[in-house]
């Protein structure tokens, strides 16, 4: 999946400043040493990655605890609604998943811009 022709996040990340905070972003809520180390090799020319990177990380949390991989999603505060439908309609795809935390993590950061001001 490319994140840059993904609706609405185009626009932004194809912004060095808004990739750096969103790799900020997700470093502080994931928490993890290998995630930071794999994130760290991710640049705004080979940014598809993230998504990618994002995925193996949500599936390898998965498969080690699934208290943990829920613990991921309460901190990026993932809409347990749009979780719920997600999962329904198609089961724990860890794409999906991925993009609805990019999704939100950008939004955290928007956010974050126009009320901080």
């Amino acid at each position: 999946m490319d994140l840059k022709k993904s609706d609405g996040l185009a626009f932004y990340l194809r912004q060095e400043d808004y990739f750096r905070k969103l790799k900020a972003q997700l470093s502080k809520d994931f928490n993890d040493v290998d995630f930071d180390r794999e994130l760290q090799k991710i640049t705004l020319v080979n940014s598809d990655f993230l998504l990618q990177t994002v995925s193996r990380f949500l599936s390898k949390v998965f498969d080690l605890s699934a208290s943990d991989f829920f613990d991921v999603l309460y901190r990026v505060d993932i809409p347990e609604q749009e979780f719920q439908h997600q999962i329904q309609s198609m089961g724990i795809v860890f794409d999906e998943i991925a993009l609805l935390i990019v999704k939100r993590e950008l939004m955290k950061i928007l956010f974050r811009e126009k009320y901080s001001e």
